[in-house]
């Protein structure tokens, strides 16, 4: 029964994603199409790379730690006999609901789908700590692979964030569209060929924009201030590129935020419908403490069935976990591009002030130089000299000699 739930439950999608790389190398025409390509690129390949890794982990894994898992549930048995002698039964019930009853099935942690789950929470840095190995070669075989592990995951799951992309832009699409059609509506030229400070400020506050608004607002006082009639062709195209840049991000983010909170809520509705002693307020904080990484380990997904503790821990529930992971890192990963363009906004002077404040040293005074001892004053002293020699003027002069 074991050996047909792993074949069915992880080597099935596997050998399915393998005889499909096998027939898009023979027929290339099957990747013709975009969205074929891209689900199978971002989706069915980094999935079905993950699980074989994690198959392989499992197996690594379980064969080191059985052994010993083995061991102690039958030094658990016969402690737990030694006491059944000697205890009313009244209180060995008690105690059996304290230290779990070694008759019991399932109990095993480290069978297949247990070790599995482990080195899915080892690979993902989730690392829920209800069981951990006890064996040195556990041990060592758990840092090899999760050094290993780690990286290979994190590619794997920024994969699977591109494959939001496909949900992304049919969004993305339409607000380009309305961004410059909106954009040209506005760009009247005048007779000197220039568009209006009045116009570009009305097109900025009517586009939706919301982030970096004030930005390209202050760009487009900044080039009137200078002077300037008003913004030409190429003034106006370059800030219909920076809107559209900004709008794309802006929705981007957005739909990512909305998608993480829905999926907020439905892990407060899920959670406690497959397991009704779990509160809604649990849903919500496994779930934020999942797909964060941090992973306390206080209140986990209940996965045990009949034949397993972790039986429930199927390609279903990693796909999902993984999708829910890639979509958190493609959020992080849309504000820190947003960010990134916010701060491109900035003019260069203030940009330099930044630069010059955030890089600015005080250079020690000849006195402090002196009182420093020995190998200190020399290094001192030298930094002193690159610094003068990296000085314009110190620069000019050097030159100056070397001509001479």
């Amino acid at each position: 029964m074991t050996t047909v739930f792993v074949v069915l439950n992880y080597g099935l999608p596997v050998v399915t994603a393998v005889i499909w790389k096998g027939a898009t190398l023979l027929k290339p025409d099957l990747l013709r199409n975009q969205v074929v390509k891209h689900v199978s690129i971002c989706l069915v390949f980094p999935m079905a790379q993950q699980i074989a890794c994690l198959m392989f982990g499992a197996f690594i894994i379980s064969l080191l730690e059985s052994p010993a898992e083995e061991s102690a549930r039958l030094e658990h048995a016969e402690y737990m006999r030694g006491l059944r002698e000697r205890l009313s039964s009244a209180d060995y019930t008690s105690l059996v609901q304290r230290l779990g009853d070694p008759g019991k099935e399932p109990w095993r942690n480290w069978d297949f789908p247990g070790s599995m789950y482990y080195c899915y929470t080892l690979i993902t840095t989730i690392g829920y700590g209800t069981f951990a190995p006890k064996t040195p070669g556990g041990k060592i075989f758990s840092c090899i692979y999760a050094l290993v592990g780690i990286p290979f995951s994190a590619y794997q799951l920024s994969l699977l964030g591109r494959s939001w992309t496909v949900f992304f832009n049919c969004f993305l699409k339409r607000t380009k569209i309305r961004v410059q059609e909106y954009m040209k509506g506005h760009a009247v030229l005048s007779a000197d060929g220039t568009v209006s400070y009045e116009n570009a400020e009305a097109a900025l506050n009517g586009c939706g924009l919301h982030v970096g608004k004030a930005q390209l607002m202050q760009m487009v006082r900044d080039n009137e201030a200078d002077g300037n009639p008003g913004l030409n062709k190429m003034e106006y195209s370059k800030l219909v590129a920076q809107v559209k840049d900004m709008m794309t991000e802006q929705v981007r983010f957005s739909i990512s935020v909305a998608l993480v909170m829905a999926l907020l809520l439905g892990a407060a509705i899920i959670l406690p419908l497959m397991n009704p002693s779990i509160p809604v307020e649990d849903g919500i904080y496994w779930s934020i403490m999942t797909w964060t990484t941090i992973g306390l380990g206080d209140v986990t997904l209940q996965l045990a069935d009949d034949f397993s503790l972790h039986g429930s821990f199927n390609v279903l529930v990693i796909s999902l976990l993984s999708a829910c992971l890639s979509l958190v890192a493609s959020c992080i990963s849309n504000a820190s591009e947003l960010a990134f363009l916010l701060r491109s906004l900035l003019p260069m002077e203030q940009a330099a002030d930044v630069f010059n404040r955030v890089t600015a040293r005080e250079e020690p005074s000849d006195d402090q130089i002196k009182d420093t001892p020995g190998d200190e004053a020399e290094v001192t002293e030298k930094v002193k000299g690159l610094r003068e020699s990296t000085d314009p003027e110190s620069t000019a002069s050097t030159e100056d000699h070397v001509s001479l």
